[in-house]
């Protein structure tokens, strides 16, 4: 699970692409008896996965049409009506007697991007929702019912929010959606209680959006799979439980750097792993699947004496790690772990990076967390239903995959959950808050044995049946793993091979442990909130759910020790760069009026908001006061011509300070009002400069290039704290009033910006997105105690501090 624009990464082909080696652990297999039999595969030239040869143009489900709803629904095989009886050879609930809704559709609705063909889950997820729909409605639907499935248009960008709109104006609503990435898990969450429609949250990861911002509201997502957190926790479990294989395991987690929601979850995990007896030698982040590109990453994390490398990526970062193992000669010492969507087997058919020691994938014996069942367990029944429909409807290596297993189970849930809705309330009352009403109480195996879904107690995760998997290959015995007198089974594809990879239970379903913050396994951690008791005074921000892009941001105010959290505009448009007047009476802020921005002035309050220019200048922003009160700045242009300018607090008397300096950006007055201090320059090579208060005497204050740069002149003006991308990402630097003294004041894996001294000059406000989100931090003015001041999946950024 991971936010929507991840899956841009290229997708590798399978073709032999390097040598390099696999660090494997000997682990004993289960036989494997009766391996469906597979047509031999060939390179997809649109794609770059294995197709099936046998058929020549491969799909996974027919063509879709258009519903009036501008969504596509693919199309259904309808309850034949002499098969509209329930005879589903699996344990689950049947329909109250005397019930029957032949002629009707009962319709799940996906929020997945059909269009993106660089997410490796969409054509296998289609596949099986193709084929558990066909088989399901064989066998009696829902009470005779045809149960359908709506996707979102192929031909459009994809858009959560717009998808949402589209269905909650449909009547009825839907009872039910599943939702495939955790950005619009997080992002919608709200709108989803709203509208009372319940969802089941496929590949998530974090915690904000099944509980809300303070832990304590649960919401109406409901994940089927336990999150990154509990993963690691339960990998942590095996580690310890198999001292021979791992007898001082040290762990080190290494996400996406654009996922860093796994930053927010590290402490609790880390800590109970190393209560457990595991060590933990931090948190690197990957920047791509590119193999030279992981290499630092991994090696600072080796360097901190990693005995295993938890990785929460796929789209190929495990290959790159296995490579980068192999290079070190650590292949052996060294163990790979991911979690449940890179032990995906078609991460093992895509990256097949081939060992030249034992000519297989350097994947094989990666570990990880895997809480369905797989295509390899051939002696559980419902595998060998979902194989046998697999190979009845010629499905190719590249839609054998978990996405393929996954849409059996989420389909079979979510006949299960409509059928004991309307048992209990009548079909004719199945609605959203029903459904709801159900998954609290839920307790299903599906198909008998896929997953263990168990949301009984309010739970928002399903933490019953976790396993942990290993990625190997077939032998070419065709029922047991490839090793020493088994070599792997190929297909000759392009003059190179290709291996069919397996997933291996290495233990049973087993509860996973609890790691969100306040779960009943999470370990005690110090609550840092406790740090900001003693501060005083009020800290206005501007809230988004992303701090660079929503068009929908709004100001907010809350005070310092992390109290009376406060929305002070609603205007459902951009408002942003809020700061504080010097009395602390009024907050002055840029709000887009029309697709221009124009500065604003509203009370402490949020009341009497009112345009200070009322459009007089183009894209008028980043406003500040002087420090009497009497005027403000601000700089306003456009089309990368900006120019300094002040005006009187009543909108009268707006001059202009500079002239034509291209690129001007956050001038901010010194507290004795003599200096302006502002960025000079484009983008990333904008300098610190000053000038005086009359816009003259201009000097540059320090070559240091700052991007944002957002300088902040400390309250007894000696001091000018500032953001720049100066050592690889944005860092937080403080320099005298000269330009003196640099000192870098943050270093954290992500980006800190937009810092705001407190009132006494001992603490500085800035955002950060080092925990997932952007969010307000307060630290002490030398950098130390940085803490977290807001928990918003919305985003908050650019804070102002008033006494």
């Amino acid at each position: 699970m991971l936010p929507k624009s991840l899956f841009s990464v290229v997708f590798v082909s399978a073709v032999i692409l390097a040598a390099c080696a696999s660090p494997t652990p000997t682990v004993v297999a289960p036989t494997m008896t009766n391996v469906p039999t597979l047509a031999p595969t060939a390179i997809s030239a649109a794609t770059g996965n294995p197709t099936s040869a046998a058929t020549t143009a491969p799909s996974a489900t027919p063509a879709v049409a258009t519903s009036a709803a501008g969504t596509a629904t693919a199309p259904t095989t309808a309850v034949p009506a002499t098969s509209a009886a329930d005879s589903l050879p699996y344990p689950h609930t049947a329909c109250s007697a005397g019930v029957n809704l032949a002629g009707q559709t009962i319709n799940l609705y996906h929020m997945i991007d059909m269009s993106d063909g660089s997410d490796n889950f969409v054509e296998p997820a289609q596949a099986g929702y193709a084929d558990a729909a066909a088989y399901l409605n064989a066998h009696g639907g829902i009470c005779g019912a045809t149960i359908g499935n709506v996707f979102p248009a192929t031909d459009q960008v994809y858009d959560g929010r717009g998808i949402l709109k589209q269905w909650e104006a449909l009547s009825p609503k839907p009872a039910l959606i599943a939702m495939y990435y955790f950005g619009d898990e997080e992002f919608l969450r709200n709108q989803l209680a709203d509208d009372q429609i319940p969802a089941l949250a496929i590949r998530i990861g974090s915690t904000a959006p099944l509980y809300g911002q303070t832990r304590q509201t649960p919401s109406w997502i409901y994940a089927t799979e336990p999150l990154w957190s509990d993963q690691i926790g339960a990998v942590c479990d095996y580690l310890i439980a198999h001292p021979e294989r791992y007898p001082h395991p040290v762990i080190g987690f290494l996400p996406w750097d654009n996922v860093p929601a796994i930053v927010s979850q590290q402490d609790v995990p880390a800590t109970y792993c190393q209560k457990r007896g595991v060590g933990f030698a931090g948190i690197e982040t990957a920047t791509s699947a590119d193999h030279f590109t992981l290499q630092q990453p991994v090696d600072r994390l080796i360097q901190r004496g990693a005995t295993v490398i938890f990785t929460t990526a796929n789209q190929g970062v495990p290959a790159g790690i296995a490579q980068d193992l192999v290079q070190h000669g650590l292949q052996q010492t060294v163990t790979l772990a991911a979690y449940d969507w890179a032990m995906d087997p078609l991460e093992g058919l895509s990256y097949q990076l081939l060992n030249t020691a034992n000519d297989l994938p350097a994947i094989n014996g990666m570990i990880g967390a895997h809480g369905m069942a797989s295509l390899a367990e051939l002696d559980n029944a419902a595998i060998q239903l979902i194989n046998a429909q697999a190979d009845e409807h010629k499905r190719g290596l590249n839609l054998r995959a978990d996405g393929y297993v996954k849409a059996w189970s989420t389909l079979d849930l979510f006949r299960e959950l409509y059928v004991q809705t309307g048992n209990r309330v009548g079909f004719d009352h199945v609605t959203g808050a029903e459904i709801k009403t159900t998954l609290e109480k839920i307790v299903y195996a599906t198909l008998g044995g896929v997953e263990d879904i168990n949301f009984n107690g309010g739970a928002r995760h399903a933490l019953s049946a976790e396993r942990i998997g290993q990625m190997s290959f077939l032998g070419q015995d065709g029922k047991s793993p490839a090793g020493p007198g088994n070599p792997a089974k190929n297909v000759s594809v392009g003059g190179g091979k290709l291996y069919q990879p397996i997933v291996l239970p290495l233990t049973g379903p087993v509860p996973a442990p609890d790691l969100r913050p306040g779960g009943a396994d999470a370990p005690a951690i110090t609550d840092t909130r406790a740090d900001l008791a003693s501060l005083t005074g009020r800290i206005v921000f501007e809230r988004g759910v992303d701090v660079y892009l929503d068009p929908q941001h709004e100001i907010y105010a809350i005070n310092a020790n992390g109290s009376s959290l406060t929305r002070l505009t609603s205007n459902l448009t951009y408002d942003a760069s809020p700061i504080w007047s010097p009395d602390g009476k009024h907050i002055a802020y840029a709000e887009d009026v029309n697709g221009r921005l124009d500065v604003f002035v509203m009370n402490a309050d949020g009341s009497s908001q009112a345009s200070l220019l009322n459009g007089s200048l183009i894209d008028a922003s980043i406003p500040s006061w002087t420090p009497d009160g009497r005027k403000l700045l601000f700089v306003a242009g456009g089309d990368g011509n900006n120019d300094i300018y002040s005006v009187n607090a009543d909108g009268s008397g707006t001059v202009k300070l500079t002239h034509d300096l291209h690129d001007v950006g956050f001038p901010r007055m010194s507290p004795n009002g003599k200096q302006i201090v502002f960025t000079l320059g484009p983008g990333g090579d904008a300098r610190i400069a000053v000038i005086n208060a009359d816009g003259s005497g201009q000097r540059q204050l320090s070559d240091i290039t700052v991007g944002y740069g957002s300088p902040a002149w400390s309250p007894d003006g000696k001091r000018i704290a500032f953001d720049t991308g100066r050592d690889g990402n944005d860092e937080i630097y403080v320099i005298n009033a000269d330009g003196s003294g640099l000192t870098r004041l943050t270093n954290s894996p992500g980006s800190d910006l937009g810092p705001a001294w407190s009132p006494d000059g001992q603490h500085i406000a800035f955002a950060s997105d080092r925990d997932g989100n952007f969010e307000v931090y307060i630290m002490s003015a030398d950098g130390s105690g940085a803490v977290r001041l807001t928990d918003d999946p919305e985003g908050a950024a650019w804070p102002s501090w008033t006494r």
